[in-house]
């Protein structure tokens, strides 16, 4: 299995709280999302 590589940071707000349903997260202007990459959060 790969090792796990942080790729951005989990962005909450009041306004715009992390939930269980919708969270926000920020990335390097240079780094490539794919539609069905697994973003995890961390523990």
């Amino acid at each position: 299995m790969a090792k796990n590589k942080l790729i951005g940071r989990v962005l909450a707000t009041e306004k715009n709280p992390t939930t269980i349903d919708e969270f926000y997260f920020w990335t390097n202007s240079d780094t490539k999302i794919n539609a069905f990459d697994i973003v995890l959060s961390p523990q």
